[in-house]
């Protein structure tokens, strides 16, 4: 009621567009990150996602990204994981 009152549906409030947090896969991510410090993985691309900064073992993450040969970030900006890329 009071977004309603307030006249935010539409302008600060888009119930159109569908928001994508929380969607991923816990359990293959964590697989991957896995693989990737077992120095199984040779390329990794990101894109729309900072897992150094938002994976719940960051650390584990980050550690993987180094064993990894060639790793490509398309995020906007040099964010925690972009800027650990190759």
């Amino acid at each position: 009621a009071i977004n309603q009152a307030l006249g935010n549906y539409g302008t600060t409030i888009d119930i159109n567009t569908a928001t994508n947090f929380y969607r991923g896969n816990d359990t293959a991510v964590k697989g991957l990150v896995e693989e990737m410090n077992a120095g199984s993985v040779d390329v990794l691309i990101v894109y729309g996602t900072n897992p150094a900064y938002s994976w719940i073992d960051k650390d584990a993450f980050i550690s993987g990204l180094q064993k990894v040969k060639t790793s490509v970030c398309f995020n906007l900006f040099a964010d925690e994981t972009g800027s650990r890329c190759t």
